[in-house]
């Protein structure tokens, strides 16, 4: 199950980079799959541990030794991924940055690659289902969930309530933005919604888990 959500990840990666160019709708949907859906997904598929059992003993050895430093860990805590991935959404897109991007590949890129990292941090953090990930609590995750869904509503709702164009460079059409708006808005609900949900009966049923061993320790 892993190793295929970790291909739909990649999948995902090279999905968004085949989506139409032009129109800032198809701009949006190409972030959400960079910085949503394919974090998610290759977080879910657990991309240390598939290393970890495919590539040399010693090479594994020098990668856990890499992943377990306290920067690396510190970097995937909930608590520094996630306003993060939320500061970066902002940035992007509502600040001028968005704008200029469009016009100068390496910032484009850059921007990108904001996205991916800081969504996927936030994703190895929330699940830890990875060694380098510490799981955090249900309401935590819901928490941290909702913050997220709150980010992305907000960008939506600023495309959709602007009745002017916001990034003239971007597009030239105010019912592209507010299609780019309804995009997001809508993302946030049919993705993170569903998303959430799992991951908090995921953490319910690891902590149920987690009682059983001690009742089981204590009645020993």
């Amino acid at each position: 199950m892993r190793p295929a959500l970790l291909f739909a990840g990649i999948a995902a990666l090279a999905g968004a980079a085949a989506l139409p160019g032009d129109g800032l709708a198809w701009h949006m949907a190409e972030h959400l799959m960079i910085g949503v859906v394919a974090p998610i997904l290759i977080a879910a598929g657990a991309p240390v541990r598939t290393a970890l059992a495919y590539i040399d003993p010693r090479a594994g050895r020098r990668l856990a030794r890499l992943l377990h430093h306290p920067v690396m860990r510190t970097a995937v805590r909930p608590a520094m991924a996630f306003p993060a991935s939320i500061t970066v959404l902002l940035g992007v897109h509502l600040t001028p940055a968005f704008s200029a991007a469009l016009h100068h590949p390496l910032l484009h890129a850059l921007e990108h690659g904001a996205l991916f990292w800081t969504g996927l941090a936030a994703w190895t953090g929330l699940l830890g289902i990875d060694p380098v990930g510490r799981p955090c609590g249900a309401i935590a995750r819901l928490a941290w969930l909702t913050a997220s869904m709150g980010a992305m509503a907000a960008v939506g709702a600023t495309y959709l309530a602007s009745t002017h164009v916001l990034f003239p460079h971007g597009t030239r059409s105010l019912a592209d933005q507010q299609f780019a708006g309804t995009v997001m808005w809508l993302a946030a609900m049919a993705i993170l919604v569903p998303a959430g949900l799992a991951a908090v009966v995921h953490a319910l049923w690891r902590e149920e888990r987690r009682q059983r061993r001690r009742e089981q320790a204590g009645a020993r």
